[in-house]
């Protein structure tokens, strides 16, 4: 593994022992970090540290999901899956927080395909840095992507995607949809933060 110029990291970032290093995206797929608390994506041959979800976010997960257990997707075998690893491209790696993968994606997955969600959930962290997240969704639309919910858990706000440039802004009692992806998950803002 070589080091360019390793780049300026957020502080809560900054202790990351391999942000920035560069390899080979064969050698990535068989790299395992060792003690370093930190998961990567994969930029172009950049390691891209990040943080796995936090345990203070797990009940908007679990809110989501139980909204999802009562749609037609969930009926048909299609799962809400947390923190995998999609491929954007063939260069790209990203970890959304929560991707939703019909039951025809999950049999392709294990047949080693690659397959990209329809709705994806990023939960923004004081770690996330706005560029980062803003070219993250560009990647994700490009790629195939349908809404992408920015979560942002501080200010108890939800910015929904449905292209890079259609967003909504959702607090307190508007209602989230996950359409056209999901066109029958919906929920609150305020069932969305329920603990």
């Amino acid at each position: 593994m070589e080091t360019l110029e390793r780049p300026q990291l957020p502080e809560l970032l900054a202790g990351s022992k391999y942000g920035g290093m560069v390899m080979s995206k064969a050698d990535f797929l068989r790299w395992e970090s060792d003690d370093d608390e930190f998961v990567y994506e994969f930029d172009h041959g950049i390691l891209d540290p990040t943080r796995s979800m936090q345990q203070k976010e797990v009940h908007i997960i679990a809110n989501i999901e139980d909204k999802f257990y009562e749609t037609q997707a969930f009926r048909q075998r299609g799962k809400l899956i947390p923190e995998i690893d999609v491929w954007v491209n063939d260069s790209q790696r990203r970890r959304p927080d929560l991707a939703f993968f019909t039951a025809d994606q999950i049999r392709a997955m294990a047949d080693g395909q690659n397959e990209i969600p329809a709705f994806a959930v990023e939960i923004l962290s004081d770690y996330d840095e706005v560029n980062k997240q803003l070219k993250k969704f560009n990647e994700y639309f490009a790629a195939g992507v349908q809404v992408v919910w920015w979560i942002i858990p501080d200010l108890q706000m939800v910015y929904c995607y449905t292209s890079p440039k259609t967003i909504t802004v959702a607090t307190g009692a508007d209602s989230l949809s996950a359409a056209p992806a999901l066109p029958d998950l919906a929920l609150t803002v305020n069932e969305l933060f329920r603990r």
